[in-house]
């Protein structure tokens, strides 16, 4: 047997070496298994490749080159420690250079027999083993039959596809919701439970997923089975703020009315089609997705897999996981599925590169638990239906590990008695991802089916770097670090934009720190500041990104960088804030200096602890233009809520820059003048009415001139071309355009020579070379590719322009360029008016008003407390600063006027129900 595996060996060897010392190997989707792997001979399949590896000697490099076609593959491809190669001589899988390579998680259905059904629709029996949930109809995914119908023009939240629920049970697990019988569907639907509703949670920060066990017409209900777990906190299906829940539901047979749908019956193995009326059903290519992770790299702890590269592939097809086990992220809000379409566990210096992601069901890549050296570098991630990249690392390394859902779900209370005794500093073991990297990536449409989800996601995690990376055209964040463990994060050159597009609360940049010094559930001053440094061990650093925020909020609060419950130890310089600016909830330790912020929203600083240790200096901030869907200029730079009354907030705010375009009243919070907040020992050596005169805003170079009054303060240019990925890419970055567009085009890095087209088809060396700026007068689609010696380098660029003729500019932006725009600035001061009333001698506002929907956890309903008397009775019945008054005796308090509308004596005031932080009290008054 050893004679004849010599044997063999010495062939593979002799066969393939035709790279000057190194082992290639060859995959053809025209190969044989039983090939021996050469060029002339390749095998057919990812799994023979893998074992011809495992019987080399590691002691050359290893390629396995895959040439070009789609590869559908049987079963998931699962590498371990035999798999992996060394230092010196890795195992690399590839796409053949120069040809396109997919690698994918569907099963082509080559034997459809398609018969008409009735009404435009035609049915054929599939023959295969596998499930399935999605169908791709030539390459394009195919909307499952659903009410309402996919709307193509806006799929968004917003659009036709949604209706809005008329009330839920608003809290997980839901069990129902209820509907406008007027609006929704009057089909008779003969088997509901095939049945998924799809629907954001009231509190908008992301949307859950629930089988249907039943419908009840006559009550206007739909009955919720399993499901729910796709995000974390008690909010559910149901009302807030004024607006319900958007939802679909689809899989129900009789929906299937609209070209492009589809439906599977599993019981009959029959495959529903309704065909678009340009598709010839004897010619379409139907694919559709049977395997949820494609490829699979797991070792064990005492043996990694190392040093394994996965190279120019392209990943398509995968199934969705959104009815699969999802877990709670600690304390941050999210709860994730620890899956991927490339997923890691147990790795040591793997490499993905140049891969493309595309129609998959889940999450991308995912990197579990321990995890070190793992770089993902040139990737372009398309049609994600969660998040791009996740690191995530186990819970069982964390100290004093808490979830959301322990207390809301399971009311177990947090044992905050274990948190304070292991009082050791960082992870308690090393199962986890430290010193990654994300670089030069790509990704966007993102959040197909999942909306609380991210470009890069980090949580449990050490050291991680996202560089270089585009991220746009997202529903929730475009980077989202969802703990404090163990910091070291280091995010520069991005650039980031159109994300919280279809939830609230949220940050373009989000991060959370909820850890041991956080004790909560409810920050403030309900935080030890000599525990921050045992969790948020190294700085997170967050530098040179352009970040974007120019829509409308979904709900209250949206800020392009969003520091939010006990965020600490962050390092925050040189970065371009557009459209918006940031929020400091209450944290610790954050150092923000040499930042430029940009647009109609002031800077928010809320509930901040005593002695902080926060700094805000040498900062441009310019404020100009309307808050989107508003007309409402700006004219304060802070808006603080719950900041402290009783210390300083920070040592160092000043040196800063302030401008604003909208007055030159000089107002810099609702109640604080210039003079006054100077008072207070804020912004002594800062400017606020010299106009920074930025270079060329127009084209997006914010640099300031270096000659002008504002330069001596300090604040320091930094680079305004080196944002985002170094594939090829435009100057543009809105779709819509007015009359005519000039777009710019950049190259590769790796490369010189651009090739596009203006039709939407792929661009090639016959192709228009560009030579000069691009100027359309018309809605297209355009893609250009990089080229090197003939090769594409990286990823094409593809952008659909729309022309717009009453497409405007940002009221910000068209307020920065107007040459008027420094002479028609308004003198007046801003109007103050009071939303403050006295109840029982304590000042109670309404939670609705400006920002502290956001400032006090997403409530939206009740009657809050301001400055509440010390030595008055409300502060001898327990009730503090802060507090938020939701009941009284038996009336349910929504605001302040129902609150002030009960005529109870103190005597007739025997229970008073309140929110504290994201607690719920009920207070007994003993007389």
């Amino acid at each position: 047997m050893k004679k004849h595996l010599k044997l063999l060996i010495l062939v593979l060897i002799t066969s393939t070496t035709t790279m000057a010392n190194d082992i290639v190997f060859y995959v053809s989707t025209t190969g044989n298994d039983k090939n021996v792997g050469s060029k002339d001979q390749p095998f057919a399949t990812w799994e023979r490749a893998r074992r011809a590896v495992r019987l080399v000697p590691k002691s050359k490099q290893i390629f396995v080159f895959f040439r070009k076609g789609t590869y559908y593959l049987e079963n998931t491809v699962v590498l371990g420690h035999d798999d992996s190669g060394t230092k010196t001589h890795p195992v690399t899988y590839a796409a053949y250079p120069g040809e396109n390579v997919i690698i994918s998680g569907a099963e082509k259905l080559t034997q459809l027999k398609w018969k008409p059904w009735k009404n435009g629709i035609y049915e054929a029996e599939v023959i295969t083993k596998k499930d399935f949930d999605q169908v791709f109809v030539n390459g394009f995914r195919k909307p499952r039959a659903r009410f309402p119908n996919y709307d193509y023009e806006n799929p968004l939240r917003s659009g036709k596809g949604y209706l809005h629920v008329t009330a839920g049970s608003n809290a997980r697990y839901d069990t129902w919701l209820s509907y406008d019988s007027v609006l929704f569907s009057k089909k008779n639907w003969s088997n509901p439970t095939t049945g998924i509703v799809h629907a954001f949670q009231s509190n908008n920060w992301g949307n859950m997923q629930y089988q249907i066990s039943g419908i009840s017409r006559s009550q206007n209900k739909i009955l919720l089975g399993k499901g729910g777990w796709q995000l974390q906190r008690n909010g559910g299906i149901g009302e807030a703020r004024g607006e319900s829940s958007p939802f679909f539901v689809e899989n129900i047979f009789e929906e299937l009315d609209q070209p492009g749908e589809w439906y599977f019956d599993r019981l009959t193995k029959k495959l529903f089609y309704y065909p678009l009326p340009e598709e010839s059903l004897s010619q379409i290519t139907v694919e559709v997705a049977v395997l949820k992770d494609l490829v699979q790299i797991i070792g064990t702890k005492d043996s990694p897999v190392s040093f394994v590269n996965l190279k120019g592939l392209k990943f398509k097809h995968a199934k969705t996981t959104f009815m699969e086990k999802y877990e709670p992220m600690s304390r941050g809000d999210w709860a994730i599925h620890r899956r991927g379409t490339v997923f890691m566990e147990n790795t040591q210096n793997m490499s993905v590169e140049d891969c493309g992601f595309e129609y998959l069901g889940g999450n991308a890549i995912f990197v579990s638990k321990f995890n070190r050296q793992a770089s993902i570098k040139g990737c372009n991630f398309q049609h994600i239906g969660e998040s791009a990249v996740c690191f995530v690392g186990d819970p069982k390394a964390v100290r004093g590990y808490l979830t959301w859902d322990d207390l809301d779900i399971y009311k177990k209370k947090w044992n905050l008695d274990s948190v304070k005794t292991d009082l050791k500093a960082g992870p308690k073991s090393n199962n986890y991802p430290a010193d990654c990297v994300v670089e030069n990536c790509k990704a966007f449409e993102l959040g197909d089916f999942g909306k609380q989800v991210a470009g890069v996601f980090i949580s449990m995690s050490e050291r991680i770097t996202v560089r270089h990376c585009s991220v746009y055209d997202v529903p929730r964040a475009g980077i989202c670090i969802n703990d404090g463990t163990w910091g070291g994060h280091l995010i520069e050159h991005n650039d980031i934009w159109n994300t919280v597009r279809e939830t609230g609360e949220h940050g373009p940049f989000n991060a959370w720190g909820r850890e041991r010094f956080w004790l909560g559930p409810w920050g403030g001053n309900q935080m030890i500041k000599d525990y921050v440094y045992l969790d948020a061990v190294k700085p997170t650093i967050v530098r040179n990104n352009r970040i974007s925020n120019m829509s409308k909020s979904i709900s209250a609060g949206n800020w392009t960088i969003d520091l939010d419950d006990g965020s600490s130890n962050y390092q925050i310089y040189n970065n371009l804030s557009l459209g918006s600016t940031l929020k400091l909830r209450d944290g610790y330790y954050r150092k923000v200096w040499n930042n430029i912020f940009i647009g109609p929203v002031p800077i928010g600083w809320h509930v901040w602890p005593e002695s902080s240790e926060d700094e805000f200096h040498h900062n441009i901030v310019t404020i100009a233009g309307q808050v989107p869907g508003t007309n409402e200029g700006t004219t304060v730079f802070f808006k603080p809520i719950g900041m402290p009354k009783e210390s300083h907030w920070s040592n160092r705010i000043d040196s800063n820059i302030y401008y604003n375009l909208n007055t030159s009243a000089g107002q810099i919070t609702v109640d604080k003048t210039l003079d006054e907040w100077r008072k207070m020992g804020y912004d002594e050596h800062s400017s606020f009415d010299d106009d920074p005169l930025f270079i060329d805003p127009k084209n997006g170079d914010y640099r300031i001139n270096e000659h002008t009054k504002v330069s001596r303060l300090g604040f320091k240019n930094f680079p305004m071309d080196q944002f985002g990925h170094t594939m090829t890419r435009s100057n543009v970055k809105s779709k819509s355009f007015k009359k005519m567009l000039q777009i710019v085009l950049l190259p590769d890095t790796r490369g010189t020579e651009i090739r596009y087209t203006l039709d939407g088809t792929e661009p090639n060396l016959r192709s228009e070379k560009y030579l000069s700026p691009i100027k359309i007068e018309k809605s297209l689609t355009l893609k250009a590719q990089t080229f090197n010696k003939g090769l594409a380098m990286g990823y094409s660029l593809t952008e659909t322009y729309l022309r717009d003729d009453s497409a405007e500019d940002p009221t910000w932006l068209a307020k920065l360029i107007s040459p008027n725009s420094r002479t028609e600035r308004a003198a007046t001061v801003n109007k103050v008016v009071d939303k403050t009333a006295k109840w029982l001698e304590n000042t109670v506002v309404n939670i609705t008003d400006g920002d502290l929907i956001d400032a006090t956890g997403g409530f939206e309903s009740g009657a809050y407390l301001l400055d509440v008397d010390s030595k008055g009775i409300v502060f001898g019945w327990g009730l503090r600063n802060r507090d938020i008054i939701i009941g009284l005796n038996n009336q349910v308090i929504k605001n302040k006027e129902q609150l002030l509308n009960l005529k109870f004596s103190v005597s007739d005031i025997k229970i008073i129900t309140i929110r504290r932080g994201y607690e719920k009290i009920v207070i007994k008054i003993d007389k």
